[in-house]
């Protein structure tokens, strides 16, 4: 879904039927938890970073990656996440959101995200969203993976976690026997627009006083003082497998990367969509409800959308994002 459709589509959702909607079915209290990886957590989506991006992201990666962002109940939550906005339509409070989120985690991580949300509030939320999207394909073994044995891995990690032990059995193992628990798994982003998406490739980044358009900081063809070549071979190592492909070369290579990278993402987001066919067709508890949302797999994001990073979302990014899924289960919650 472009970004102007989805604002035509949005604005038959009005904002007094928002507010109304909100007010009207979730009036008292209820709790949201957030699991996933640096699209949940907002990552270098904030006006700060923004702001004084050479020198915080500089640092950042100089000593290692972003401190993962979380939040405990109680404590107000990142307000650059998606998170921000399926949380307003739900009518939960700020401090009822949990974000457990972590910066680089993969589909595997949500049993240990899953146990660490049941801590903080037991038997889980009313509300839980998962958010995977680039990590299990960041890899370079990616490229000598075949299509359908990322798939059935996939799969298989996504219901049942490591050894068996996690995944969204154990999600619905841990949800409360006495009140309903909603999941929203949502589709992983099409991360091979930041290869794909004119826009995103052309969009400039502010950087040593000056200026460089995504697709040249990526490929390292900047003015270089030393620090921003490391600056720029550390944003390719974060996610090799994309941020390493050349995004216009037509050599057989490149072009078959570009391609592998596509059916990688289509196979995950098919893994996704049969996962919660499989729950709700063994779901050992009637109170959870598993969702599979299919928007975010379905926007189309520009250079605005970026964060000065050229990988993550940016605010604006990550609003669209947030308005996009809000917008999906709006959709559902109204038709029934």
């Amino acid at each position: 879904m472009s970004y102007i459709k989805l604002k035509n589509r949005l604005l038959g959702v009005s904002l007094l039927g928002f507010a109304l909607f909100s007010i009207t079915t979730f009036a008292h209290d209820k709790a949201l938890g957030i699991i996933g990886d640096s699209v949940a957590t907002g990552a270098v989506s904030s006006e700060a970073v923004k702001a004084n991006f050479d020198s915080l992201i500089w640092n950042g990666f100089k000593n290692g990656l972003f401190s993962p962002y979380k939040t405990q109940l109680g404590v107000n939550f990142q307000e650059n996440a998606f998170a921000e906005y399926v949380a307003t339509g739900f009518g939960v409070k700020p401090e009822n959101v949990i974000n457990v989120a972590v910066n680089g985690k993969r589909i595997s991580s949500i049993g240990e995200q899953t146990l660490e949300i049941d801590e903080l509030k037991p038997g889980l939320p009313d509300y839980l969203l998962i958010s995977y999207t680039a990590n299990n394909a960041c890899n370079l073994g990616i490229f000598t993976t075949k299509v359908q044995d990322f798939k059935a891995e996939y799969l298989r990690q996504l219901i049942e976690g490591r050894e068996g032990k996690g995944g969204l059995k154990l999600i619905a193992a841990k949800a409360s026997k006495v009140r309903p628990t909603s999941v929203y798994l949502m589709a992983s982003l099409d991360f091979t627009q930041v290869l794909t998406n004119p826009s995103i490739l052309a969009h400039e980044v502010p950087l040593h006083s000056n200026t460089v358009r995504c697709e040249r900081f990526r490929a390292g063809q900047h003015k270089d003082n030393g620090k921003y070549t490391y600056l720029a071979d550390k944003l390719r190592q974060m996610c090799p497998s994309i941020l390493g492909t050349d995004p216009k070369a037509m050599d057989s290579e490149s072009v078959q990367r570009r391609s592998h990278l596509k059916a990688i993402h289509t196979a995950q987001v098919e893994a996704q969509r049969e996962a919660i066919e499989i729950m709700k067709a063994n779901n050992p508890n009637p109170l959870v409800h598993f969702e599979f949302i299919a928007a975010p797999a379905q926007v189309e994001f520009n250079g605005n959308h970026v964060a000065n990073d050229c990988f993550h979302l940016s605010r604006q990014g990550q609003g669209i994002l947030g308005l996009a899924v809000w917008s999906e289960i709006f959709d559902r919650l109204n038709s029934k």
